[in-house]
């Protein structure tokens, strides 16, 4: 009951139906949800099972035919707008000129987090909020074959693939491969612009209270992830607020280097295509 009251309070309806006792209540309660509602089992964390990891492989490869081999999610990092803190503001000031919370997630092919790093300030780039957040050790752990994605902010490694960077000298499997990765990889950005349609005030989330920030984004999530995919026809639009990162100065061929294994990948891809047209 109280995270249904929580969605209430962070819905962006201003409705004249609640009289001034009510609007109080609701503030002094959003306060109380916000401090307890830290952890939930509607977000896991990315230390997943391998009988969990094989299923959402699957699940993604079910999408669409031409999809890649063994992806288990999709990363990204989105920026929510804050009001200029009151301590050390320009940390939160990021390239597109407005005072930002840092959220990295990860996405399913449902559309659902399975999980969420939150409160790096605005200025700090995709590439190294991910450098130093908890997932990037549990992904260490992931099976040979298994891996996520994300975009060409993040480095290409063993469990992190990235698409071909296009220089104008792309070959026509690398196309290929770039055109698979981005239409499975869209899923965490559509999740990111779905999250703000429901929790309208993630577009600009008008406190200074960092804290109390982190843990409304937070909930917002396990929100999220209760919700039915059936109910984005009533939503509106996304804004486009995002933007995505240009790409960070990253050792792509150190030990963790990705690079052998998105050139396998693309081979696998090509070699489906090639079969699909065969059998057409």
């Amino acid at each position: 009951m109280e995270k249904l009251v929580l969605y209430e309070l962070l819905s962006d309806d201003d409705s004249s139906d609640y009289t001034s006792e009510d609007k109080e209540y609701m503030y002094r309660k959003k306060r109380l949800l916000s401090n307890q509602m830290i952890e939930s089992d509607f977000i896991s964390h990315f230390r997943l099972k391998s009988a969990v990891v094989n299923n959402l492989i699957k699940e993604f490869e079910k999408q669409k035919f031409q999809r890649l081999p063994g992806v288990i999610g999709c990363l990204d990092g989105s920026h929510i707008k804050v009001d200029r803190p009151i301590r050390n503001p320009d940390s939160y000031y990021n390239r597109k000129t407005y005072f930002s919370i840092h959220m990295q997630g990860i996405c399913n092919h449902q559309k659902k987090f399975i999980d969420v790093y939150i409160g790096y300030t605005g200025s700090i780039h995709d590439a190294r909020v991910f450098r130093n957040s908890h997932v990037i050790d549990n992904m260490r752990a992931l099976p040979n074959g298994r891996w996520v994605l994300g975009d060409s902010a993040y480095p290409c490694l063993k469990f992190l693939l990235t698409a071909y960077r296009d220089n104008g000298y792309l070959s026509n499997e690398q196309t290929k491969y770039n055109k698979v990765f981005s239409s499975t990889r869209i899923y965490i950005e559509h999740v990111f612009g779905i999250l703000k349609q429901r929790f309208r005030q993630l577009y600009h989330l008008k406190l200074r209270n960092i804290s109390l920030i982190v843990k409304i984004i937070k909930a917002c999530c396990v929100l999220h992830n209760m919700g039915q995919e059936e109910d984005l026809q009533f939503l509106e639009v996304p804004l486009e607020v995002d933007f995505e990162d240009m790409a960070d100065d990253v050792n792509e061929n150190s030990a963790e280097g990705g690079q052998d294994i998105r050139q396998e990948v693309t081979a696998i891809i090509n070699s489906l295509f090639c079969l699909y047209i065969f059998i057409l």
